[in-house]
């Protein structure tokens, strides 16, 4: 202990009844902390309107559309505020479907030309069957 540390008039226990209810345990990458992008995360959703609706909007995203098998078949980009809108756009009877969508994977990036980046990176190495060269 450091010599700074007070304890005087401390109780103990005080807490212990909390934590004999329950906690939440978060443990910080500390590359990703130092880098700012903590609370950047993945999800997950099967492939339809409602599902789509309730994916994070708060940051520009990369997003992978899987088929049954869990295939990458589609690796895009979308705006801040525009994820739901833009996968919509893939869905049967949209302006750019993507036959065969099972599920979506997106991945919250802080900033546009990041996930700009990542998408690149996502699509040279694994080749999704229904993007286009040059798009």
């Amino acid at each position: 202990m450091r010599d700074e540390y007070e304890f005087d008039g401390g109780v103990r226990g005080k807490y212990s009844s909390r934590f004999a209810d329950g906690t939440n345990i978060v443990v910080l990458d500390r590359k990703r902390s130092a880098r700012g992008d903590v609370m950047a995360g993945k999800k997950k959703a099967s492939f339809s309107k409602t599902s789509i609706e309730a994916l994070a909007q708060d940051k520009p995203v990369v997003y992978k559309i899987r088929n049954r098998n869990g295939t990458n078949t589609y690796t895009g980009v979308a705006k801040k505020g525009r994820v739901a809108e833009r996968l919509k756009e893939h869905l049967p009877g949209g302006p750019d479907p993507i036959p065969g969508a099972a599920s979506v994977e997106i991945r919250q990036m802080n900033s546009i030309g990041e996930a700009r980046d990542a998408e690149a990176r996502s699509i040279k190495r694994s080749k999704p069957k229904h993007n286009e060269v040059g798009k």
